[in-house]
């Protein structure tokens, strides 16, 4: 299968378009780039959760620190998100999004814990490594080719991505790794059970 020009991608278009009006909507209310605004307004804290406030876990996904943050994130999500969203469909790739974005936070939220930190973390990266992460199995599962991604370029895009996090200051690591293991799991249940079905 070869990536239809014409196609688009309604789900990833959609998420795009929700994270671009979330941010809109907090800079108008104040700075995305102040952790105390965004702890108030959903994103994702240890303190947060003990109060109760488990609902971060989901919108701190939809958050960001700044315009920068926002920009590298939606770049990344509309190309990876066309080329998985076109070969599982919407409603798949908006499963995998989100089950890798909460796996991502779930063990964000671990290791600050057991760190006995309490940063303050917001970003749709760990949904989007879930994405990277399905389409790199997919890959390889379809002989090291899918659409015009070939091996040799998906594994530079994980070993690039994984890097780019570990040396830049301030990006939350674990919700990256988890990601990216829980869109191999979910991608991986996603093939096998297409080919069940067939």
């Amino acid at each position: 299968m070869y990536l239809d020009q014409d196609y688009i991608p309604k789900v990833t278009v959609g998420i795009l378009l929700l994270n671009v009006l979330v941010f809109a909507v907090l800079e108008l209310l104040g700075s995305t780039q102040d952790a105390g605004f965004m702890a108030a307004h959903g994103a994702l804290s240890v303190a947060a959760v003990e109060s109760g406030k488990w609902y971060c876990l989901l919108t701190a996904m939809f958050l960001h620190f700044g315009f920068l943050h926002l920009v590298n994130n939606m770049f990344v999500l509309f190309f990876t998100g066309r080329y998985l969203e076109q070969e599982v469909g919407g409603v798949s790739f908006a499963v995998i999004y989100l089950f890798g974005g909460l796996i991502g936070n779930l063990f964000s939220l671990f290791c600050q814990w057991m760190g006995g930190g309490n940063s303050v973390s917001a970003g749709a990266s760990g949904a989007i490594f879930s994405v990277i992460g399905a389409l790199f199995l997919l890959v390889l599962l379809r002989c090291g080719r899918l659409a015009q991604l070939r091996r040799q370029g998906m594994i530079m895009m994980v070993v690039l991505s994984v890097y780019q996090g570990y040396t830049t200051v301030g990006v939350d690591n674990a919700a990256h790794l988890a990601g990216l293991c829980g869109g191999i799991l979910i991608g991986g249940i996603y093939y096998f059970a297409k080919q069940y079905r067939r």
